[in-house]
């Protein structure tokens, strides 16, 4: 008799535990169930705004009341290191939801999709996406009557031509300044031979922005 008894509170144990892994493996696999489609992305370059439009995934219950989906940029490239960068109130699983970002630094970003789901767990993209607001031709031709550089693409050296004296700083993509010098009327020399390859914008002070590429 003690004998069935134990071969019982066995038998109970075992089912005991094997429930617990099928609770366990069940909820590890709601985590990851979660398919997050990225935002489709519109880029207004003159009027520097960005349109996200999102469909929420059918799965998903989102934690409410609080911002629950998130875009994060990442100027450092690196993409397990985030900084939020706009956030949005989620509305049901599937809803589809649109905001703009708007006066976005000209530069490019990298951005991730996020939900933010009942078990307090942030559910990430897997796609990171890259977004540019550059400058518009518009502006390049406002810019041009006030200064120019050449030559674009430069190695060593810039030229800048000015109508007037002016202090102007270099930035690269990412709105980082990296040279500040002041220059004078007529022609200047500068070196960026220190700088590395890429896309550069030049800044006067009276707001004039040239962009040139360091090769």
């Amino acid at each position: 008799m003690l004998a069935e008894t134990d071969n019982s509170m066995k038998i109970i144990r075992l089912f005991t535990f094997i429930a617990i892994l099928l609770a366990v493996s069940t909820t590890q696999a709601q985590k990851l169930v979660y398919d997050l489609a990225p935002p489709t992305i519109t880029v207004n370059n003159a009027a520097r705004t960005v349109s996200f439009d999102v469909v929420l995934p059918q799965n998903v219950a989102v934690k409410g009341g609080v911002a629950n989906c998130y875009l994060y940029k990442d100027t450092a490239k690196v993409p397990d290191s985030y900084g939020e960068l706009f956030s949005f109130f989620a509305g049901a699983p599937g809803q589809n939801l649109n905001f703009i970002a708007t006066d976005v630094k000209y530069g490019c970003y990298f951005s991730r999709f996020a939900v933010l789901t009942d078990d307090s767990t942030y559910h990430f993209s897997n796609i990171v996406q890259n977004i540019c607001v550059e400058l518009p031709n518009a502006i390049d031709k406002i810019s041009a009557t006030t200064i120019s550089v050449y030559p674009n693409p430069a190695t060593n050296t810039i030229n800048i031509k000015s109508k007037e004296n002016t202090n102007i700083v270099i930035t690269n993509l990412a709105g980082v300044k990296v040279l500040e010098s002041t220059i004078q009327a007529g022609e200047n020399n500068i070196n960026i031979s220190i700088l590395p390859q890429g896309f550069y914008f030049v800044k006067t002070g009276n707001y004039s922005i040239q962009k040139f590429l360091k090769e």
